[in-house]
């Protein structure tokens, strides 16, 4: 087991290298892709400022000749028609942030909220990676832990324990983190009902966030129990929740970045 470990190390520090470079990769192309699109979100704010602003000088100037012949204001619609349920829990017209003041619904507002969206999506992403590679870490240190269990090597599954308790808690905590960055994202202006991929990211992430809750339950659960086929029990299915959550996170991640 100890020979193993200097090589488990080299490769871990080579897989984190790419992990890097890839991710450097991905947020270039994620920002490339997404700029047209913020930019076009930008001229339309403008846009409706522009038009708003001509409604209100035509309305004072149709007040001011002929009151019937006045032509009323158009509504604005600065949130699009189609926003996700949580995300109009915070970001509605009557929204959290909307009712507290920290965000009222004018087109300045929506201005920077869509450069706060941008700033948010992009660190999710990047969260995601960071994310993705603790999993795997914490993957490989489990996997230790319990072949040594298995062959009743027991120092070294008592050493080698709190490292990989100690690497799923800050995976844990990332992925908690990376998660919120994009459920207090602000909705786009436009939000197109057809399915594409980030319909699937978004209900991919239902999946991985269940097997997030899942998996340290089971291992708690292992922890706590005394019997020893309970124990044997809990830990194959610890390690099943925990793989198939590395796949679905996997799936997740590859679905909008290729």
């Amino acid at each position: 087991m100890r020979r193993c470990l200097p090589s488990c190390a080299v490769a871990l520090s080579f897989f984190a290298m790419c992990l890097c470079a890839t991710a450097r990769s991905a947020q270039a192309q994620f920002t490339r892709d997404l700029a047209p699109k913020f930019f076009d979100a930008v001229t339309l704010v403008d846009s409706i400022k522009t038009d708003s602003a001509r409604a209100d000088s035509t309305t004072q100037a149709s007040d001011g000749q002929d009151s019937i012949a006045a032509v009323p204001k158009r509504k604005v619609k600065l949130l699009p028609e189609n926003i996700y349920p949580l995300t109009n829990v915070f970001w509605g017209e009557s929204g959290l942030f909307r009712g507290l003041g920290w965000a009222p619904l004018t087109p300045d507002a929506r201005r920077s909220e869509l450069d706060f969206r941008r700033s948010l999506l992009s660190t999710h992403q990047i969260g995601g990676f960071v994310t993705w590679a603790g999993l795997v870490t914490t993957l490989v240190m489990g996997q230790i832990v319990l072949n040594s269990y298995n062959n009743l090597d027991f120092e070294s599954a008592l050493r080698l324990r709190p490292t990989h308790q100690t690497i799923a808690t800050a995976t844990f905590v990332s992925y908690m983190l990376t998660g919120l960055m994009s459920i207090l994202a602000p909705p786009p202006l436009i939000q197109r009902s057809e399915w594409n991929t980030v319909s699937t990211h978004r209900v991919l992430s239902y999946f991985h966030f269940v097997g997030m809750l899942v998996t340290p339950y089971l291992a708690i659960r292992a922890s706590g129990s005394r019997d020893i086929n309970e124990i044997r029990s809990l830990r194959q299915a610890h390690q099943i929740a925990g793989y198939a959550t590395a796949a679905i996170l996997s799936a997740a991640l590859i679905v909008v970045t290729f």
